[in-house]
């Protein structure tokens, strides 16, 4: 039942934004992979460690695996690595929370002297608080490439961070569409690639969903920097 709804998550995501390929995975030792569920709560720092001793990980979860991801069906966790080199590792995770969390997380980590290391957290989130769309990441020309979901108030407070919370919908499950993002493992430097609006249409008659609709309609759902802004535009002066 876990696997089924972990499915149908990904399923839902893949069914808005599409699925991409994604090279095939790097091995990581898993011995030792337990460790990485210290790091699976992507966005929320204060419940991530910094680093994890090969020690403190008991090595006794039961691991399957698929064709693209390292399933431990017990703990509802899923990972997968991006990229390996050396000692550092980027990795993909994906974990289903006993209650209606579902955190997907891209961590850059240094394994070196029996430690994991937490590097960078490079994006994560719970489901349209930032979380990543798990299936699209994928690392090609020494880059990584994924995409992060976001709501209507994400958008909205796209130029303005002193935004009022309540001025949109920015609840858990009110994804309006994704951010696409290119990450350099070497240099950590992340770029901006562009906005996707989720085909479907909005329900309601508010200034965002008829400025959705509108765009959809029109057949625009990549935006630019300057399509944010006029988008931003439309809907202030709806």
């Amino acid at each position: 039942m876990k696997t089924m709804k972990i499915h149908t998550l990904l399923l839902l995501v893949l069914i808005a934004f599409g699925c991409s390929s994604s090279e095939k995975d790097i091995p990581l030792s898993i011995e030792h992979a337990e460790c990485l569920f210290s790091f699976a709560f992507g966005g929320y720092p204060e419940r991530e460690a910094d680093e994890v001793n090969f020690k403190d990980c008991e090595g006794n979860w039961k691991w399957e695996q698929s064709e693209r991801w390292n399933i431990c069906e017990a703990q509802d966790f899923y990972y997968r690595v991006e990229f390996n080199e050396v000692d550092l590792y980027v990795i993909n995770m994906f974990y289903n929370a006993s209650g209606s969390g579902v955190f997907t997380n891209l961590i850059l980590i240094e394994i070196k002297d029996n430690v994991f290391k937490l590097v960078e957290s490079i994006a994560g989130g719970d489901r349209c608080q930032h979380g990543i769309v798990s299936e699209e990441v994928k690392f090609k020309d020494k880059n990584l490439f994924y995409s992060e979901l976001i709501t209507p108030y994400h958008l909205m407070s796209w130029y303005n961070t002193e935004l009022p919370f309540d001025a949109y919908h920015d609840c858990m499950v009110c994804c309006i569409g994704s951010v696409n993002y290119k990450y350099n493992p070497e240099t950590r430097q992340k770029e901006f690639i562009s906005l996707e609006l989720m085909a479907d249409k909005s329900e309601g008659e508010d200034a965002f969903s008829k400025t959705h609709n509108y765009y959809i309609k029109q057949g625009k759902r990549i935006l630019n920097e300057n399509d944010i802004k006029n988008f931003i535009y439309l809907v202030e002066n709806e």
